[in-house]
């Protein structure tokens, strides 16, 4: 039996697995959660404790080292795609650690594209899965990038013999396999219109952008920002310019769907610049608020989660998608608003799963706010297109009663 495990996820779901391990692991004895500054993590890290739970920040840059001093008998990764980069820091801290054994659990493996598994490979087996590029050149389907030293992987290739590499090590539940219960969701796309002048402030940016990209293609990373601009433009123009006070059609769009619903609603936009604005004009209309972006603490994701939950006055929760859209469980709520989306479809889907989970008794209600003729559009065909690639990988069954048939043969 493990004596000595270290369990790595993001910050926002330690305390979850905490309560989680009281309640099934009787042996527990004592289960440590370094926080506050890197000498009070360390001395908590050197604690007696079967469970040693962090987040993934504190794999980065050796800053403690007695994660890597330790033979630790068996290491977790929740969310075990955040290590999908290769020359992440966090990514690179995960190698270093000395494990006997080592599970990941993501419902994820592949965010984007199918060489991201590549390096979650790499971690399980270091030998087997040496060359990232080898790897790449067997299963990807690359295309030439002009603004890019490296080909863009456009699919997949292959397919049975990923399969069989991945049918001893992967075990796949789909979740509607598993919790039978569990209401079905509802899409809802809502198209809208800019207008007046968060329209000219649009097509303003637009036109310098493609002037920019025709101008010198040398440059496109600051083209590449004046995407995220667009992006914020349909959002809210205030978020570039303090001075645009006026509600955008998509902050008043949001409130024509509160008023419409006495259930409680969860919202999500990829800026927390966004996130602090919404906040602000709901209070305005009377609506009390939860709220988690990267500026809150663990203590603080803790509360808005348990306000959320518990204050009938607290209606609606805003959060961000990639501090809130993971871990976090809102399934008192039964509707789910994207402002704006990530770039990344299993994003989207972790954060829709935040109300679809376990303990939600309504038809769960995902609803997105598009503008059109806008970037709000391209990025839900890039998103289309990516799932394609992604649905083409993960078809491959692969669950834990064909696993079960495999070992009694």
């Amino acid at each position: 039996e493990a004596e000595k495990i270290l369990l790595v996820a993001p910050k926002s779901v330690l305390y979850n697995w905490k309560k989680e391990i009281k309640e099934w692991d009787k042996d527990y004895k004592n289960i440590v959660i370094p926080d506050g500054a890197r000498s009070k993590r360390t001395e908590i890290l050197e604690q007696e404790a079967k469970w040693k739970l962090i987040n993934y920040a504190m794999l980065r840059n050796n800053k403690y080292p007695y994660l890597f001093s330790k033979k630790w008998d068996l290491v977790i990764f929740d969310e075990a795609h955040r290590l999908k980069g290769r020359n992440t820091a966090q990514s690179e801290g995960a190698e270093k650690l000395d494990a006997e054994n080592i599970a990941m659990l993501t419902g994820s493996p592949i965010p984007n594209h199918p060489h991201e598994l590549w390096h979650l490979l790499h971690i399980l087996y270091p030998r087997r899965f040496r060359s990232y590029w080898q790897f790449v050149d067997r299963f990807c389907v690359t295309k030439e990038n002009f603004f890019a030293p490296t080909p863009d992987i456009v699919g997949v290739k292959n397919e049975d013999y990923l399969k069989e590499i991945l049918t001893p090590i992967m075990i796949r539940n789909k979740k509607e396999d598993v919790l039978t219960e569990l209401p079905p969701k509802t899409y809802q796309t809502i198209e809208l219109e800019l207008e007046d002048n968060q329209r000219r402030i649009y097509n303003e940016m637009e036109e310098d952008m493609m002037t920019f990209i025709n101008g010198d293609v040398h440059k496109i990373s600051n083209a590449l920002g004046k995407l995220i601009r667009l992006q914020q433009i349909t959002l809210s123009p205030e978020i570039l310019d303090n001075e645009y006070k006026k509600r955008s059609i998509k902050t008043r769009s949001l409130l024509d769907i509160l008023e419409d619903t006495d259930s409680k609603v969860v919202v999500f936009s990829w800026f927390k610049t966004y996130i602090d604005i919404l906040e602000r004009e709901l209070e305005k209309e009377g609506y009390k608020t939860a709220v988690v972006t990267g500026s809150k603490s663990t203590e603080e994701r803790g509360q808005a989660e348990d306000d959320f939950w518990n204050d009938e006055e607290v209606k609606v929760f805003l959060g961000t998608i990639a501090s809130a859209g993971e871990g976090m469980n809102l399934q008192v709520a039964d509707t789910l608003v994207f402002m704006d989306k990530s770039w990344t479809p299993a994003q989207n889907r972790q954060a829709e799963d935040r109300i679809h989970r376990v303990g939600q008794e309504n038809n769960a209600t995902i609803i997105s706010l598009v503008a059109r003729n806008t970037i709000d559009v391209d990025k839900e065909i890039t998103l289309q297109d990516k799932e394609k690639v992604i649905n083409k990988v993960m078809s491959m069954e692969n669950t834990a009663k064909q696993l079960l048939k495999r070992l009694d043969k």
